[in-house]
């Protein structure tokens, strides 16, 4: 069962998922759901989150929040540009990477050429998120 909200989340760590939920809702926001890709994480494992976040039909942003240690911001990052082409994305997705390869990471979601955004903090990554929303219907 997903949460009521429409920000989907890929984070690794259950305190990061906890973490961002909140400030997803400082933000003014309310987080559908969240996957913890664990440690590790290959791009093909960021690819298949993003397909199960994305089954909850609520979910119109998809914020993904990497602390890495033992993932890699890089692979995390080829992830996230594969499953934004492969699954056709039209939705917005911010990104915030912290840790290894991050450097190496920020530089592929740059080169993509995607309408991805980043963020640098948590904070700003939640505002983001908030932010790219849709307007709401009357």
């Amino acid at each position: 069962m997903g949460l009521d909200g429409d920000i989907g989340c890929i984070i690794n760590g259950a305190g990061l998922a906890m973490a961002s939920m909140d400030m997803i809702k400082l933000a003014g926001g309310e987080p559908a759901n969240f996957l913890d890709i664990g440690g590790g994480a290959s791009p093909e494992r960021v690819v298949r989150a993003f397909r199960t976040v994305l089954t909850d039909s609520k979910v119109s942003v998809v914020l993904v929040n990497i602390f890495a240690g033992i993932n890699r911001c890089d692979w995390v990052a080829e992830g996230v540009v594969a499953a934004y082409r492969e699954l056709g994305l039209k939705l917005p997705v911010v990104v915030r990477l912290a840790g290894t390869n991050v450097a190496e990471g920020q530089a592929i979601i740059r080169a993509s050429g995607l309408p991805l955004i980043s963020a640098d903090t948590l904070s700003e990554a939640a505002a983001a998120a908030v932010a790219a929303r849709p307007a709401l219907a009357a």
